[in-house]
């Protein structure tokens, strides 16, 4: 569906580029038409003004489309870093794990008889977990395994 999306988008531009394209050359038209007597300045002038308002409208709706594309490639980005959590953590420095670890619970971790607790955790890594919990059951109802999150969330 993503690839949909983004097809769709592309599309959406072409046929906008297109569009301003043709109001462009309307105009450049339009100017010809003054130059040789075929018209009256004034009637450039509503065809000018009547182009350059529908050009605006569709450099506005270009403009939107590109942040659109943006924020599907944030996206997609971001969900790609989700899914790599156990990798960025297993071979990220020390610092990285720190970040990682206070990204994922955002409130401080409180260290108590070997265990470890916060008050907190991170909403989207919270749904994450919610979701891992439902693929590990199987089909018989009963859990495939005990969670091996190295944290106690309590």
């Amino acid at each position: 569906m993503p690839g949909n999306i983004h097809y769709a988008t592309h599309q959406a531009r072409h046929k906008t580029l297109v569009r301003v394209k043709e109001l462009e050359q309307r105009i450049a038209h339009a100017r010809d038409l003054v130059a040789s007597a075929q018209i009256e300045p004034v009637d450039f002038r509503e065809i000018k003004t009547a182009c350059t308002a529908t050009i605006e409208k569709l450099e506005a709706k270009l403009s939107a489309l590109a942040r659109e594309t943006d924020l599907q490639g944030l996206l997609k980005k971001g969900l790609e870093q989700l899914l790599r959590l156990d990798y960025l953590y297993e071979n990220g420095s020390n610092r990285e794990k720190r970040l990682l670890i206070g990204s994922i619970f955002p409130d401080n971790l409180v260290f108590d008889d070997g265990r470890v607790r916060t008050a907190r955790v991170n909403e989207v890594a919270h749904f994450i977990y919610q979701i891992n919990s439902i693929l590990g059951v199987k089909k018989t109802g009963q859990r495939a395994q005990k969670s091996s999150c190295p944290v106690r969330c309590s």
